[in-house]
């Protein structure tokens, strides 16, 4: 009668097997990391211009409440009826000293070179 001893048996993932799942996870990192970032980017792109449209409507009824026509920030529509007030926080220093102007130009501008706009974010 012969015996036949079992080998231990190896348990575990080889050095290629090893390699192979970094360099996919590397692959994959690569591809989508440049997009998340792109994405964060038109968000807060499109918060900005969410957030001047809404100031633009506050100026434009500030506008059309008053006598004066000298109203055209949102710091003076605010100063001239303080119920206009966005609520929410959304309004930083560059959308509230811009003026009606430069906030429609801000809101039409479709183009790719929003250099800028972090000063109105």
């Amino acid at each position: 009668m012969k015996i036949i001893k079992k080998g231990k048996k190896k348990k575990g993932f080889t050095l290629i097997e090893l390699i192979a799942v970094v360099a996919i996870l590397l692959i994959l990192a690569a591809i989508l990391i440049p997009n998340i970032v792109g994405y964060m980017q038109r968000s807060k792109i499109a918060t900005v211009k969410s957030n001047a449209k809404a100031v633009l409507n506050v100026i434009k009824t500030a506008q059309a409440n008053s006598d004066s026509g000298s109203i055209t920030t949102y710091s003076a529509a605010i100063n001239a009826d303080g119920n206009l007030k966005l609520s929410g926080g959304g309004v930083t220093n560059g959308l509230a000293t811009a003026d009606e102007n430069t906030l429609e130009n801000l809101i039409n501008d479709n183009s790719n070179t929003w250099a800028n706009f972090s000063g109105y974010y």
